[in-house]
């Protein structure tokens, strides 16, 4: 058994070094072999255990900085934020612990081409179907290489993660049959052709895209100048000292005079979502000073505020973005729609109450229900976002079927301090760019933004230093034509999820006739 617990924790390894800017982010195409071959031969509780280490261990060496982010947001002491990540890591790596379960259940063998097939929708599915707080897996690596990832505008991350899970099972097959001394042409021929698939239609795509890129005129070119202020952390919504918000308006005033001077042609300025609470309201003194800068610019300003109920400000807010025309106007004002579970809003207070005691340092944010999109011009919509929402494709979507056509990401990673949190907060949110053909401009607090062209490939030299004083800009390109996964959705993975279902059922009856047949047998001697 120690055997098969080194093996997963091998495939933890693997896993970690190729995770958003490990080191060698390719081992995705091989970090699952050294769990399937522990898997292989494992009963169903070997096999949630061997499932369990991998998933919570992976979990547990990628995203330890969460404990920061619970000391700093959430006021938690530092036992008290270890406890609850620990918490957080074993509910993420129950997928992975009822995967193998399900493999010791209904004893797939991974040298079977059927079964690798079966292992890897069944991962797929309980990867994508299970609710997470943090979607990511190892199909994330692969962000820095738009060849692999255009097959997302068919799929979208389901279909890449399957792909993915199913070159890792064909190479579990390959070293099983080999060891075995069988035929191993099916699977040298899968593999080679999902690669094929992958990098022919990637290929086809990518050339596509830069041929059109060269032919765009004004109209599908937009210009965005992104500020990084690099604001310190400050406590959100306590009362901020005179001097310290004389600080912020000065450093943002600087940063965007200076984000005009260089970037003439810039038709947007954008501030990133800050560590303070600067109002949605144009009565306010500084909101003033910014309308003005704002007019006498002629360009547009988009920024992340604060918003209230109309009948009071008392405890009813919303993480909001608002936008300043080059007239002075302000508006429209976009309200968070989806919000970080224990850090802007506590899920289930309502019907129980007595969770505001255990987490007394959860914000208390509430819902936007809107797709607002800012007009730039009649062919430039932005599609705003804060901070976590980028990750969702099904509210992208919503957003694109409405009219956006450029994606705008505001965001501040600086609570989880210099942790790789903000580079794998990025590497969520590239695909949605190519899952809909749509650019995407990250703006950020303290680091790690970028500009990233319909096809996935981030604009050379485009991502920022983190911990420092930024301002960038650089041209995008916005296609005419959207995605086919922008049209069918999730058709894929319902698909998938309809296939492994029948195929369970088919088994499932096929081995009660077997146990059935075998009692006659008995029965009649």
């Amino acid at each position: 058994m120690i055997y098969r617990i080194s093996l997963s924790l091998l495939s933890v390894f693997l896993f970690r070094l190729s995770f958003p800017d490990g080191s060698a982010p390719l081992l995705a195409f091989v970090c699952l072999v050294p769990l399937g071959l522990a898997l292989h031969g494992s009963n169903a509780r070997w096999g949630l255990l061997l499932g369990m280490i991998y998933g919570f261990t992976g979990w547990l060496v990628t995203v330890w900085w969460i404990s920061i982010g619970l000391v700093r947001w959430v006021n938690f002491s530092e036992p008290a934020a270890w406890f609850w990540m620990v918490v957080f890591c074993f509910v993420t790596a129950l997928p992975y612990g009822l995967f193998g379960m399900l493999h010791g259940l209904f004893r797939w063998k991974s040298e079977s081409m059927l079964d690798a097939f079966r292992s890897s929708i069944c991962l797929t599915l309980l990867i994508v179907w299970f609710p997470h707080i943090l979607p990511g897996s190892h199909v994330h690596a692969l962000y820095r290489f738009p060849l692999f990832t255009q097959i997302l505008d068919l799929g979208g991350v389901p279909l890449l993660l399957f792909l993915l899970n199913l070159i890792n099972w064909m190479l579990i097959c390959l070293v099983l049959r080999i060891r075995k001394r069988q035929s191993v042409v099916p699977a040298i021929v899968t593999l080679v052709a999902i690669l094929c698939i992958m990098t022919g239609y990637g290929t086809y795509r990518l050339g596509e895209f830069h041929r059109q890129m060269k032919g765009a005129d004004s109209r599908q070119i937009i210009r965005i100048a992104s500020v990084q202020p690099n604001i310190e952390q400050l406590k959100k919504h306590a009362g901020v000292r005179r001097e310290e918000t004389v600080s912020l308006n000065k450093t943002l005033a600087e940063l965007t005079k200076k984000a005009w001077d260089t970037y003439p042609g810039a038709e947007l300025v954008v501030w990133p979502e800050l560590p303070r609470s600067i109002p949605c309201d144009c009565g306010d003194a500084n909101i003033q000073k910014v309308v003005n800068m704002v007019k006498r610019s002629g360009v547009s300003l988009i920024f992340s505020c604060i918003s209230w109920e109309e009948e009071g400000r008392a405890g009813r807010y919303y993480n909001s973005a608002m936008m300043i025309d080059p007239a002075g106007t302000c508006g429209p004002v976009y309200r968070k729609r989806i919000l970080l579970p224990f850090g802007e809003y506590l899920p289930l207070e309502k019907r129980f109450p007595f969770l505001r005691k255990i987490f007394p340092g959860v914000l208390k944010y509430l819902h936007g229900t809107e797709t607002v999109l800012f007009e730039i011009t009649g062919t430039k919509r932005i599609i705003p976002t804060l901070c976590y929402e980028v990750v969702f494709p099904g509210l992208i979507r919503e957003f694109a079927q409405a009219g956006g056509n450029v994606l705008l990401n505001l965001s501040d990673d600086i609570w989880f301090g210099d942790s790789d949190a903000s580079a794998i907060h990025l590497a969520l949110g590239v695909y949605r760019s190519i899952e809909y053909r749509i650019p995407l401009v990250r703006v950020t607090n303290s680091g790690n933004g970028v500009f990233v062209q319909p096809t996935g490939e981030i604009v050379p030299g485009s991502r920022t230093p983190v911990s420092r004083q930024v301002v960038t800009s650089y041209p995008l390109f916005i296609p005419q034509k959207r995605s086919l996964y922008y049209r069918i959705g999730d058709l894929f993975l319902w698909l998938l999820t309809i296939i492994w279902l029948i195929d369970a059922v088919v088994t499932a009856m096929h081995r009660r006739r077997l146990r059935d047949r075998k009692r006659d047998v008995l029965t009649s001697l």
